[in-house]
């Protein structure tokens, strides 16, 4: 009866196969995870946000967007999303150069606003944590007013 074994150097060199395919594969297969959560959490983001308005404009008999604050952001977050969404804080911050209100989520991401002609709306899926970037962690949404029209 023989017995049939691999050497060390087999082994080896098996193993070192391995090691190279899993260095080449890892980065990709992570950076996919990371588009599959950053994809998840705007969809959630935008499904929370857009039942917030809904409930807001039933119980505000839709008068969103009706306030002459020179605190509108912050009036906006605390007065129509607040209440509806599970969240910690309100606070008035810098982002990207700009004034605004940001509230912070429970699950660490954080949504900012700025309102002008249009809302400016910010949702950055990782909160402070870097690198607090457009495109990679903070997705900009542009919310206008629907304008009657002419009669």
């Amino acid at each position: 009866m023989h017995w049939f074994a691999f050497t060390l150097a087999e082994v080896l060199i098996t193993l070192g196969i391995i090691g190279i395919v899993a260095a080449i594969t890892m980065p990709a297969l992570i950076q996919d995870t990371k588009k599959q959560q950053a994809s998840s959490r705007l969809k959630k983001f935008i499904s929370v946000i857009n039942q917030a308005l809904i409930s807001a404009e039933l119980d505000y008999d839709r008068s969103i967007g009706e306030m002459d604050s020179s605190d509108a952001s912050y009036d906006f977050l605390s007065t129509y999303i607040k209440p509806y969404v599970k969240s910690f804080e309100i606070e008035k911050r810098q982002l990207l150069n700009k004034n605004m209100a940001t509230l912070r989520f429970t699950d660490g991401s954080q949504m900012s606003i700025k309102i002008g002609t249009c809302y400016d709306i910010y949702y950055d899926i990782n909160g402070e944590k870097f690198p607090n970037e457009l495109g990679r962690d903070i997705y900009a949404f542009i919310l206008c007013r629907k304008k009657e029209p002419v009669m």
